[in-house]
């Protein structure tokens, strides 16, 4: 079944990607707290994939229309 998502807005990423930057994560951290930020950057990249899709998509049919 093909992923149908709502337009994801670049705004919202880039302020999420402020929120949660991409770091190396200390040798504190417990377990817990390094997957969790693991599934905060794959979120990100899921999310970022498939804006760029959305992109793609929009400059393919702006193609097409001319």
């Amino acid at each position: 079944m093909p992923e149908h998502l709502p337009p994801i807005p670049k705004a919202l990423l880039t302020a999420l990607r402020t929120r949660f930057p991409l770091r190396n994560p200390q040798v504190t951290v417990s377990e817990r707290e390094l997957w969790m930020e693991v599934g905060k950057q794959d979120l990100l990249e899921f999310l970022e994939f498939h804006l760029q899709k959305q992109q793609d998509n929009v400059m393919k049919d702006s193609h097409v229309l001319r």
